[in-house]
């Protein structure tokens, strides 16, 4: 996630503060709080996992005040954030289960 990135929030920079515990034999690590994992030295400021409900909600939010700033009426944006939903979740479905991740890079920003 960065400046390059059309969803890109400034405001979403919380860094997780849980306690990191590493592998004994290599350099992978485990969040205790969080549970992030990671083969780097920036284990401290690492971003925490994102809870999907939460995810979710904090995506509509975002849906609904980018169309705001461009003047669409709320209903409208509201049907325009459902239709969008039901095609990527019918689209999701069939991929299947074992070609979410590759879906998903698809609809993302490059």
């Amino acid at each position: 996630m960065s400046a390059q990135d059309p969803t890109w929030n400034p405001k979403k920079t919380a860094r997780c503060n849980g306690n990191i515990r590493y592998e004994s034999s290599s350099s992978w690590w485990v969040c205790e709080k969080c549970g992030r994992c990671g083969d780097h030295d920036f284990a401290r400021a690492h971003r925490p996992i994102n809870d999907p409900a939460v995810f979710l909600l904090e995506s509509i939010q975002f849906f609904l005040e980018r169309r705001k700033t461009e003047g669409i009426d709320r209903n409208l944006a509201l049907s325009q954030m459902l239709h969008v939903a039901g095609t990527a979740l019918r689209y999701a479905a069939a991929a299947g289960a074992g070609n979410l991740d590759q879906y998903l890079k698809r609809l993302t920003a490059q």
